[in-house]
């Protein structure tokens, strides 16, 4: 698939505009044989996820592009980079990488308003490998088409940047029917079905965005 740097403006454009705004993502799984009362996973955003997820995770770690958002953001809608000039500074793998974060994004803005946002969902144990799966505690899944699926591989976190090997929030909701646990995405990825390890996936079935209530905390730290 072909990007243009108009098609690339767009997505950073509609992808900072949707990250600035928006605090979380509620994915509902109601009780089932298996799991007895509601599980809530809050998806929480990263700021060094939004790098992620466009594939220029590395250019920001080189100091080849501005760390603050924003500020690349606004070189991206003057032209300053372009998506021509940021793929020249990526070697070969790093560049089919981006090309599949890219399509992966724009799925993710074009379904952002959506209540099935994602399919499935698997809560697993993290190890130490660096295999992206296996150093996940949480994979989200949604359907691309009859062969991908977009996955999102998150941490057990918490709402508030702390550091989460120390501040993890799984807690109930005062009624005590609903648990609630929170996630902080590290890893998008386009993904053939084929090499999915659907093994545990559990049904996600309902979801819904929660916004930030002022305008203030559109310019707070999540975006510096």
């Amino acid at each position: 698939m072909k990007i243009t740097n108009e098609a690339f403006k767009k997505l950073v454009y509609e992808y900072f505009y949707t990250f600035i705004k928006l605090q979380s993502i509620s994915l509902m799984h109601w009780p089932d044989s298996l799991i007895k009362h509601q599980l809530r996973l809050i998806l929480h955003w990263d700021k060094n996820f939004f790098y992620h997820s466009l594939g220029i995770s590395k250019l920001s770690k080189q100091k080849q592009i501005s760390k603050h958002i924003y500020e690349f953001v606004f070189a991206v809608l003057e032209d300053k980079i372009t998506f021509e000039s940021l793929f020249k500074l990526l070697n070969y793998k790093q560049r089919t990488n981006m090309i599949k974060k890219i399509i992966a994004a724009q799925w993710f803005i074009k379904k952002i308003n959506s209540p099935r946002l994602f399919d499935y969902f698997k809560l697993k144990p993290m190890t130490n490998e660096t295999d992206v799966y296996q150093h996940s505690e949480c994979l989200l899944v949604g359907e691309y088409d009859a062969q991908y699926v977009v996955v999102v591989h998150c941490w057990i976190g918490n709402q508030y940047n702390l550091n989460i090997e120390q501040h993890r929030s799984i807690y109930w909701n005062a009624k005590k029917d609903t648990l609630n646990i929170v996630l902080i995405p590290f890893s998008l990825k386009l993904m053939r079905k084929s090499k999915l390890n659907d093994l545990n996936l559990m049904k996600i079935n309902w979801n819904f965005n929660n916004y930030y209530q002022n305008k203030t905390n559109f310019t707070s730290s999540a975006i510096n």
